[in-house]
């Protein structure tokens, strides 16, 4: 979708470039540095009859002969043109073989490079239909073309000499600064920045860090204009994970001209806080006079060093008192004062020396051996209905147990129910079902067993689960509604600081006043800090009614934002080009340029010298485009424009004037 937005921006500042330079007189001759010759574009006919002469004069020396150019003989000679010429504009798409059969048409119809719409503006097509040539062999000088065209007797119909250029011209555009990246599941995306004046094509060249050759890559490109400003963003999805690679930017003009790159940006799809601790276990081991701790995390093959904190309080005076190598799973901490609790908590430094913040906490105490064994967590596991504990005991003198818990906003953990006198059982299980939980956190629990002495265990390891209660994140704030080029746009504030739960933005729309539910409209989850979208499936002329809703890591939805109404107004049609006037015995007949545009009809207009003018006709699209005045006096000054009007009832801006006195 970005990619084909990307190459409709590009193809219609080809269309203004050609309408406003290449074709302010029909007769002009042009010539344009491209990056590998010179672009000479002389003449708007395509006519079999004639016969196109170049020749270049350096550094205002003699004439001499560049080639000679006809119009195609065939739609195949035009096709080939086309392959041939391809090679010189890469970056412009090649009409497919439906667009070359109508731009051929037009071609044999009308004999006019305007004719052709969109294709005019193309310059493979310019120089396949035989109104430009690119002269290849050109060097460091000043330049200019004569271009003379001769009938088929060999008779001179015209010679005009072009505008001197100076070859090569480097291109100038704003310098394209890298803003910031972020890493994906599976893609890097990156957003750079560049004052005007705006480069027409952006080239994307990439570098594994460990091989360090750049290439060309083709990625998801997407663009913003914002004042004198242009953003531009880069999505890279053939990336490998852990790899980090160098980025640049190379603009490029209309005519493949380069300016100068960007500066490189390091960037990779890895980030050390995606890491996932999927197990972290802490507990006593009296045998040993050790306390253990065992933990597994995901992508073990990216992290280097395992840091192991200790302190004897559960939030505070943390002190590192190992580093291990990531694949050794567990450690064994022998120095500690016997009948103290020790809380525990790791860091992971990645290959690159990137590291986590402390990760959730385990404690265990130095225990003597007159204390019972402590239970044996099996899992802690979220429900529906809170959390289900499950462990089991050995020591056959256990009168109770106790389970404690914690959300991580205490300190400590605290013992959420009297003692349990559960019957003797291989397995035991417990349902924490207070209507304290909450779906958005994650709980610790440990268990201690009490021996029928009435000592109390060691805590047994630890272990962490969420109950699979229903979740309600922040709804969207601030939300703004606008219609650009593209679209509907909604803007909303960054939710990533308001609530860290919420990882991503759906959009909704129904058309307004009806009766039908919201329908959502992004396809996929947009990322948090993707706080915009826009709509381009929209259809002009109606009303629209948008919302906005979060959703957050654990499924939940908000409630509807925005509720903003809009509209997008379809565009006024193009008037007519040149109007024309032929007097007669009794009338003036009006002759215009047919509009190849969607329209549905022509308004003709008359007015003499400060008198309002009077439409005095309409004509249908379809009709010639030719109008007969019979309503005329002698002697007098008629002043004409006409306006076209499209199926919307749209009207266009009158048309150029004309006017005639009928004698």
């Amino acid at each position: 979708m970005i990619k084909n937005t990307c190459k409709f921006i590009i193809a219609l500042i080809v269309i203004v470039f050609t309408t406003n330079t290449l074709s302010q007189k029909k007769n002009d001759v042009y010539a344009i540095p491209h990056n590998e010759g010179i672009f000479v574009y002389f003449g708007n006919k395509v006519d079999n009859k004639y016969t196109t002469y170049i020749e270049k004069q350096i550094n205002n020396g003699r004439w001499d002969s560049v080639s000679q150019i006809a119009k195609p003989k065939s739609i195949e000679d035009f096709q080939s043109r086309l392959n041939v010429y391809s090679k010189y504009f890469p970056d412009y798409a090649l009409p497919t073989s439906e667009n070359v059969q109508k731009i051929w048409d037009k071609i044999e119809k009308y004999g006019l490079v305007d004719s052709l719409g969109i294709w005019a503006g193309t310059p493979t097509v310019l120089l396949s239909v035989g109104v430009a040539i690119l002269d290849t062999a050109v060097s460091t000088n000043s330049y200019s073309y004569k271009v003379t065209i001769k009938d088929d007797l060999g008779k001179v119909v015209s010679t005009v000499v072009s505008n001197t250029i100076k070859y090569p011209i480097p291109a100038n555009f704003g310098k394209i600064k890298f803003l910031n990246y972020k890493p994906g599941k599976d893609n890097i995306f990156s957003e750079w920045f560049a004052k005007m004046p705006f480069p027409n094509q952006i080239r994307v060249f990439r570098a594994d860090e460990n091989v360090g050759r750049f290439e060309l890559i083709d990625p998801v490109k997407g663009f913003a204009k914002r004042n004198d400003s242009l953003f531009i963003f880069i999505k890279d999805t053939l990336v490998n994970k852990g790899v980090r690679y160098n980025y640049y930017l190379e603009p490029i003009n209309l005519f493949e001209i380069k300016g100068a790159n960007s500066d490189t940006a390091l960037m990779t799809n890895w980030d050390v806080n995606s890491l996932v601790l999927q197990e972290f276990r802490v507990n006593n081991i009296d045998s040993l006079n050790s306390n253990r701790l065992y933990y597994k995390i995901s992508e073990p093959a990216l992290i280097s060093i395992v840091k192991v904190y200790r302190s004897t309080s559960s939030d505070t005076g943390y002190t590192l008192i190992a580093e291990i190598p990531s694949n050794q799973q567990e450690y064994f901490d022998n120095n500690g004062t016997p009948m103290q609790k020790y809380y525990y908590a790791l860091k992971f430094v990645d290959n690159y020396g990137n590291e986590t913040s402390l990760s959730v906490k385990g404690f265990a105490t130095y225990s003597s051996k007159d204390k019972p064994f402590p239970p044996k967590f099996l899992s802690s596991v979220g429900t529906k209905n809170g959390i289900l504990l499950k462990w089991q005991c050995y020591d056959k003198n256990i009168d109770g147990f106790y389970i404690y818990r914690t959300d991580g906003a205490l300190p400590q953990l605290e013992i959420i129910a009297p003692m349990l006198k559960l019957k003797e059982d291989s397995v035991y299980t417990y349902l924490d079902s207070s209507n304290t939980l909450k779906g958005n956190r994650f709980y610790l629990y440990s268990l201690r067993s009490e021996s029928t002495s009435h000592v109390k265990s060691a805590f047994s390891d630890t272990l962490t689960a969420r109950p699979l209660f229903p979740t309600k994140p922040l709804s969207p704030v601030d939300v703004t509604i606008s219609t650009d080029g593209n679209g509907i746009k909604l803007n909303w504030a960054d939710l990533s600081l308001m609530d860290k739960d919420v990882i991503g933005y759906n959009v909704y729309r129904k058309a307004k006043d009806s009766k039908d539910e919201f329908e959502k409209i992004s396809t996929a989850l947009l990322d948090i800090g993707h706080n915009y979208f826009i709509d381009s499936t929209c259809t002009l002329d109606k009303e629209y009614e948008y919302a906005v809703t979060s959703k957050d890591m654990f499924g939940g939805e908000s409630s509807l934002a925005g509720m903003l109404t809009v509209m997008k107004e379809s565009a006024a049609p193009p008037a007519p080009s040149e109007l024309k006037l032929y007097p007669q015995e009794n009338s003036i007949i009006l002759r215009w340029d047919p509009v190849q545009a969607n329209i549905s009809e022509y308004l003709i207009y008359r007015y003499e010298r400060g008198v309002a003018p009077v439409q005095m006709g309409t004509l249908k699209q379809n009709e010639d485009p030719e109008f007969t005045d019979s309503k005329v006096e002698k002697g007098k000054l008629y002043f004409y424009y006409i306006k076209t009007k499209n199926e919307k009832g749209k009207e266009s801006v009158a048309g150029p004037e004309s006017s005639v006195r009928f004698e």
